[in-house]
């Protein structure tokens, strides 16, 4: 066995380590606890064991209303941790200062609640498909890339053009970052 070789201690799969940091985790993790799995074993291993139920709909469901939705890069003691849809709701109306998220719609102008439709259903699109996705970056930064809606939503919103038309992935491009600044609202 090479040096930077570790074997599973679950199917006996020789595991090859490329960097010799990984592999110096490797070793020491299994000279804790005396077991080393591959991604595969550790894998299956880890559902078996897991008392955290994945998110997703229960089987029979035909809407997302009352399923589980994971909350991005929230984390508890180190347990992700799952929100429903209506905590998520309260918790934007709650940063917006109020008490419901009926009420934080109430307040909302029409352009407002069209902007965010729009943006709903373009974040809903497959936009990894979208050529120099991979450059998408903050304003300001080299080389970064936005998302740019061909036909803006302002003229969509001022001429009564439907918010799933102005999100579609079809009227959707990836611009720099200046270009898309400079285009602004218009």
């Amino acid at each position: 066995m090479d040096r930077k070789e570790h074997i599973c201690t679950s199917c006996g799969k020789v595991m090859h380590y490329d960097n010799l940091g990984s592999w110096r985790n490797a070793r020491t993790k299994l000279n804790r606890t005396g077991i080393l799995r591959c991604p595969p074993c550790a894998g299956k291993e880890g559902r078996n064991s897991s008392t955290i139920k994945p998110p997703g709909r229960p089987k029979g469901s035909k809407n997302r209303d009352n399923t589980k939705v994971r909350a991005a890069n929230v984390y508890k003691r180190g347990y992700l941790k799952f929100i429903t849809k209506e905590q998520r709701l309260k918790g934007i109306a709650k940063r917006n200062g109020y008490s419901s998220y009926e009420e934080y719609q109430s307040t909302l102008s029409d352009w407002e609640k069209y902007k965010n439709e729009v943006w709903r259903v373009t974040n809903s699109q497959p936009l990894h498909l979208l050529e120099n996705y991979d450059k998408r970056g903050a304003s300001g930064k080299e080389g970064a890339y936005q998302i740019d809606h061909m036909y803006s939503i302002l003229k969509g919103f001022r001429n009564a053009v439907p918010p799933s038309l102005i999100g579609n992935i079809d009227n959707l491009q990836m611009i720099p970052w200046l270009e898309n600044v400079k285009k602004g609202w218009k």
